[in-house]
């Protein structure tokens, strides 16, 4: 049964949601990968701004409900737990980028886009750029903030009068499919494995005891080896 106070609660949890939604929406298209990568100095700083002002946007929201990032996720984590959850994360990202990979081929879709990133191939400048800043900063933690974070949090208590396995499944399969689509830049086949990936990450998150630690060295992994393989020139963007 809920308190009397819930329903105000899930009202107010799904205006921030819509807030937090439409900003990403107007903000994240506003400098894309593709013109990070080939412009300048201040076109690659406000790429990066993006994401902070997300994530400024999401602490912001968050304080308006006395919550703080260890909340969500951000704290000290279990040692053992974290190690099973990096070692399980691992796994299923594997098999879920294998699983977005057939479902693409058996449709005949458009495999995932990543020609924006070319130029990185032999350029140091570039790939220190991508892999640091972007993939560390932006990626690994930014968006592990955003959407493990702030965004499954919120997605549980606005299901909360679901059953607690349905609220969590709900919660992070919705996230995930968010984050596929906030990846429409690399096209449907990038959607799709995005989306995939950040249902592997979601579920990363539920086995680390909700706790984001294990996801964001998972994040920073997968980007990191992608950008490195690029700059080697040992994948075809």
């Amino acid at each position: 049964m809920l308190s009397s106070s819930e329903p105000a609660t899930r009202r107010l949890v799904g205006a921030q949601l819509a807030i937090f939604l439409i900003a990403a929406a107007i903000v994240l298209p506003l400098v894309t990968p593709g013109q990070a990568v080939a412009g300048g100095f201040f076109v690659k700083l406000a790429f990066l701004g993006r994401v902070a002002a997300l994530v400024a946007i999401a602490h912001w929201l968050m304080r308006r409900r006395s919550l703080r990032w260890s909340d969500v996720g951000l704290s000290r984590p279990n040692r053992r737990r974290l190690l099973i959850a990096l070692a399980a994360g691992l796994l299923i990202v594997m098999v879920f980028a294998q699983i977005a990979q057939a479902i693409i081929a058996r449709f005949g879709l458009p495999t995932p886009n990543y020609s924006m990133f070319a130029p990185i191939e032999g350029s140091l400048e570039d790939y220190l750029f991508w892999v640091l800043p972007v993939t560390v900063g932006s990626a690994a933690f930014g968006e592990e903030l955003m959407f493990r974070g702030f965004l499954t949090y919120a997605l549980q208590r606005l299901c909360s009068s679901g059953s607690g396995v349905l609220v969590y499944v709900t919660a992070v399969t919705v996230q995930a499919v968010i984050f596929g689509g906030l990846h429409f830049y690399q096209g449907i086949g990038g959607m799709i494995v995005a989306g995939a990936t950040g249902l592997a990450l979601g579920l990363t998150w539920l086995i680390a005891g909700r706790n984001l630690w294990a996801g964001i060295v998972i994040h920073a992994l997968l980007d990191g080896s992608a950008m490195t393989a690029i700059y080697l020139g040992y994948v075809t963007t």
